[in-house]
């Protein structure tokens, strides 16, 4: 066939010139006519290139631009690209965005190739395999693109328990709510290049070499994390590959449809793990019957605000060089700043299980089957709201989800697929809002912030990444440090900017009532070491060190008293016990209540902070002897400089 199409006429010039040798080739303005052995005889010496008047004659068909392309090889790059259509687009438009990094598009780019094993071992179906599958692709990319355009976030499984808790109508007023004349419009151009596609592949067999190469980088593209990642200490073949398999899921999901196939997996999973746990969390009946509540106030507003990641050691409100508080340092005058509260393990979940229970450092077997602070507030009459920017179906927050379903109210804001995506902090203001204007006369709200969690550049729009440079960085940086510490920095900043907005507004309704804050744990970002993150085997004071702060309401001051709070706010604390802090401060009388313990209370007496792992009991050790002041390791603490500038290791837990 030749090179520009049909023929349609005779031509001399173009017979000769597809008559010439094999090894002629085609450059504008001619090439010489030289083949293996020389010149072909009644070939001029120069061939003219076709113009304008034979290329009329010979029409370019848009599939047919890359003259160097074999039909075979244009046909399965134009297969490859109808089915990598429906994820690149996708992940395409995150990278853009900033929404997420690069990985997604990588991974979309390499497991596409999966659907090209079809048409290559069996071309006789590759229309009817195209037309299936895109179908499938088509409609679930769809599903994506309309989430992303709505709530501006990656869909994950964790978008799964709201759907199955909307009924009928719900849907469709979101739907009317969201639907816009112009997503018609969009959604003829989205479909129109895959169409387009279809028309021009043909099925034809692939050179043998293709289907080597194709079938062979599926392959490594799945083997290579089983052997990569596996588990040779682990017994049994599944437990050895089971990282293995995980990094393949994790991976895959980048890809049209199984994002959504393995978000469904994993919101069952996650579902009856959370049903398992909420059988056995809480306390029982007999015993929450115990507690009861000792201020008769009518009408009642009690709020805990949870943060992510944040040290204390880098707010302004606590001495910090920059001031990364302006907005908390403004209203000083109304808060309590306590000064030498830390986290008793420098990971989400199980700090927040102790702060949040009645379990700590020793007793770490009272996680389920004592009250906890739901429960308790609950069994006194308190409507509970759980406002919640963290991931919700995702194994990590299992434990945290199942605390929430115990609430009366859950608030689910963040349905990334992947917790280091964007997800600014100022999406929990609105439903907080209308959770203090709820009705009911005793309310109790539990915000749950992403705070500054890395990535730290994805915490915070741009007018907040105000700290630049490295000139006045304590210690000396290089440009790839300087630029994780500075975003630390303008995540604090817009940190400090929703947490006095959620203070503002709980006391614009004059309630009464406290409102308590506390970050779940540290971090450490090239405070003294090039180090960022978090490690409990190498602890360092920024790991541990928490901002605590409490704002009692105008109300609520004068019945209550806080004269002699201003003396407790240097006392060594641990989050472990927060939840005796919170019996007192809401007037719960339960005998598991410990006011020894409460860090407002006359009666609060020292005791060691332990950390460590407390299901290994050896590795406890008291926070002060570690890491406190004259301990061995404050030197470490106090000097050194980074080393090395390439990305450190840290932490993968949250």
């Amino acid at each position: 066939m030749p090179l520009y199409g049909r023929k349609s006429r005779r031509d001399p010039v173009v017979d000769r010139f597809f008559h010439a040798s094999p090894a002629i080739s085609l450059f504008q303005g001619g090439t010489p006519a030289v083949g293996h052995h020389g010149p072909t005889p009644g070939c001029p010496a120069v061939i003219p290139a076709p113009g304008p008047e034979h290329m009329g004659a010979y029409p370019m068909t848009a599939a047919a631009r890359l003259p160097r392309w074999t039909p075979h090889r244009r046909n399965i790059l134009l297969t490859y690209l109808f089915f990598a259509y429906f994820s690149i687009v996708f992940q395409g438009i995150l990278y853009a965005g900033g929404i997420t990094g690069i990985v997604g598009l990588k991974y979309s780019l390499i497991y596409s190739l999966l659907w090209l094993l079809v048409p290559l071992w069996l071309p006789s179906l590759t229309r009817a395999w195209m037309w299936g599958v895109g179908l499938i692709l088509w409609a679930c990319s769809l599903v994506k693109l309309g989430y992303l355009s709505i709530y501006g976030q990656e869909l994950s499984q964790s978008v799964f328990f709201t759907i199955f808790e909307t009924n009928l109508m719900e849907g469709t007023e979101f739907f009317e709510m969201y639907f816009r004349w112009w997503m018609i419009p969009l959604l003829i151009l989205y479909t129109l290049p895959p169409l387009w596609i279809l028309k021009h592949v043909k099925p034809m067999p692939p050179s043998r070499r293709a289907k080597r190469w194709i079938t062979a980088l599926v392959a490594v593209s799945f083997m290579e994390p089983i052997l990569v990642h596996a588990n040779l200490h682990n017994e049994g073949a599944a437990g050895i590959l089971d990282p293995g398999a995980r990094k393949i899921v994790s991976r895959i999901s980048a890809v049209t449809p199984w994002q959504l196939v393995v978000g469904y997996s994993q919101y069952r999973t996650q579902l009856h793990n959370v049903e398992k746990l909420l059988a056995s969390v809480g306390g029982r009946d007999e015993v929450l019957a115990r507690v009861s509540l000792a201020d008769r106030e009518r009408r009642q507003t009690y709020v805990l605000v949870i943060g992510e990641s944040t040290d204390r050691q880098r707010m302004g409100l606590y001495g910090y060089y920059r001031d990364t508080t302006p907005e908390l340092s403004r209203m000083r005058d109304e808060l309590f700043v306590f000064d030498d509260v830390i986290t008793p393990r420098p990971f989400t979940i199980e700090a927040l299980w102790q702060a949040l229970t009645l379990a700590d450092q020793q007793r770490i077997d009272w996680l389920y089957d004592k009250p906890n602070i739901i429960t308790l507030m609950k069994s006194v009459g308190f409507r509970v709201t759980w406002i919640t920017n963290q991931q919700t179906a995702t194994e990590r927050n299992t434990l945290l989800t199942a605390l929430s379903k115990l609430a009366d109210e859950q608030v689910y804001l963040n349905n990334q697929r992947r917790q280091s995506a964007r997800q600014l902090d100022s999406v929990v203001l609105d439903p907080f809002r209308k959770a203090l204007d709820a009705p009911a006369e005793k309310k109790f709200i539990i915000v749950h912030l992403l705070g500054t969690h890395s990535k730290y550049q994805y915490r915070y729009p741009e007018d907040y990444a105000r700290f630049d440079g490295s000139d006045d960085t304590p210690v000396k940086l290089t440009a790839y440090q300087a630029g994780i510490y500075n975003s630390y920095d303008n995540a604090i900043l817009y940190h400090d900017h929703v947490l006095a907005s959620i203070i503002d507004a709980y006391k614009a309704t004059d309630p009464y009532g406290v409102l308590m804050y506390f970050s779940d744990h540290g971090e450490e970002v090239y405070d003294f070491r090039d180090f960022q993150g978090r490690n409990e085997a190498d602890p360092s004071t920024y790991m541990y060190t928490v901002p605590f702060i409490i704002a009692p309401s105008r109300r609520w001051a004068e019945a209550r008293g806080v004269g002699d709070w201003d003396a407790y706010e240097g006392r060594p604390y641990s989050t472990e016990s927060v939840i005796h802090t919170w019996c007192d401060l809401a007037a719960l009388r339960f005998e598991m209540c410990d006011a020894g313990k409460s860090l407002v209370s006359p009666q609060f007496t020292y005791g060691p902070r332990l950390i460590g792992d407390p299901y290994k009991p050896s590795s406890l050790r008291d926070y002060n002897e570690v890491l406190g002041p004259g301990a061995s390791g404050r030197k470490l603490l106090s000097q050194g400089e980074p080393r090395g500038s390439g990305p450190p290791p840290a932490s993968t837990l949250n």
